[in-house]
């Protein structure tokens, strides 16, 4: 059965139908029930991204205060939230995150709801769920996350290196987790690697671990891995403190690891595990679409024009028509599209996803629309304001 998506787009129209972008936001709102995966009071988490130092196309917050105000309208009580990264440096701890957020336009005063890094100080604060995956046995669900009685997904509609599109599901899927559970979807094996030999006994890993799992022995590092929660800080602690670093973690096999797509499915499905798919809506925002995700400390021309917003309660369906949307849009001449080999490129209807980043997009909303997350097939309900 095919799933509603509701949209609107970005053009002016005349006289009464004359509405900016933030009245087209309450438009999109009411007419696709959105607020119908809340009741009053109830506890409403906006989970979106706040991009990082150097980015500059995250979404805008003056989008993210209006859905906000859609939500308290209707008796909801939101806060809006995001979780720690991978890592020591940047965004990977809480006080880091909403220190980015601030930096970059998203503040209380700002958005008009309390911003709370959802899975704690050090990103190890979640709840374990046990699923039977299609990678995993279990998946750490971010605990403000897990608790809240409802939760709506704004996303930044974009290409990504390792999944292709990035919406909707790239955003609770990995979003959503813990860095624990980032990590066993992301990865084969998520131990960093350490070489003994290379270890100058400086200690800062030992003081950075949150789980206490180096000792310092015979002044070398000793690693229990039974107690690694894949924080990944010691890796960065390492190279930071040390020219030759003796922890380390091989790039090719963090983002692109076998089982990646998978991963991000299955902690998707612990999360509508836990909070139910009927509590759960989705909102894309197609605009400022680059060829990788928001994380980067810089941001890269926009591939297509700015489409429009796209809503639905079903995470599959929004992230394949705002991929379909992308690829039926113009090219951008002055984008890396331009760069490319062949002319047709820029032609609307060309796979621009697909030619930049070298993924079949297709796979991870086929996976997810396998496991009951939703429908490829969707009706696109254009809202003329």
């Amino acid at each position: 059965m095919a799933s509603k998506v509701y949209f609107v787009d970005f053009k002016m129209r005349e006289k009464a139908k004359r509405k900016n972008v933030l009245e087209k936001i309450d438009v999109l709102f009411e007419e696709s029930g959105l607020d119908e995966i809340f009741e009053e009071n109830d506890i409403v988490a906006i989970k979106t991204h706040f991009g990082t130092w150097g980015s500059t196309r995250y979404l805008r917050p003056v989008y993210i205060r209006r859905i906000v105000e859609n939500v308290k309208k209707r008796g909801g009580d939101p806060f809006v939230t995001e979780t720690c990264g991978l890592g020591h440096k940047e965004r990977s701890f809480a006080h880091q995150v909403i220190r980015v957020a601030a930096h970059n336009g998203f503040t209380q005063e700002t958005i008009g709801a309390p911003i709370i890094c959802a899975d704690g100080l050090s990103g190890l604060d979640g709840v374990e769920v046990p699923i039977n995956g299609l990678k995993l046995k279990k998946a750490h669900i971010a605990s403000a996350l897990a608790y809240s009685h409802s939760i709506l997904s704004v996303a930044h509609a974009k290409l990504h290196p390792g999944t292709g599109i990035a919406g909707a599901v790239k955003n609770l899927g990995i979003g959503a987790a813990t860095k624990l559970g980032k990590a066993e979807a992301h990865m084969n094996d998520r131990f960093p690697q350490y070489s003994r030999e290379k270890c100058t006994g400086c200690g800062m890993c030992i003081r950075w671990c949150p789980t206490g799992a180096i000792t310092l022995v015979d002044g070398k590092a000793r690693f229990d891995w039974s107690k690694c929660v894949s924080c990944l800080c010691c890796p960065d602690i390492c190279k930071e403190y040390n020219e030759d670093p003796a922890v380390t973690l091989p790039r090719e096999r963090f983002l692109m690891g076998e089982g990646f797509l998978e991963g991000i499915i299955d902690n998707f499905t612990a999360l509508t595990k836990l909070i139910g798919k009927e509590r759960m809506g989705y909102i894309n925002f197609i605009t400022e679409v680059t060829p990788h995700c928001d994380c980067p400390p810089y941001s890269d021309a926009p591939i297509v024009p700015d489409i429009g917003i796209v809503a639905s309660k079903d995470p599959i369906a929004i992230d394949k028509c705002s991929a379909d949307l992308i690829n039926a849009a113009a090219g951008l001449k002055n984008s890396i599209l331009g760069d490319a080999d062949k002319e047709e490129a820029l032609m609307p209807g060309f796979d621009k996803i697909s030619h930049i980043t070298g993924r079949d997009w297709t796979r991870l909303l086929k996976l997810g629309e396998r496991v009951g997350l939703g429908s490829l097939e969707y009706d696109l309900i254009k809202i003329d304001v």
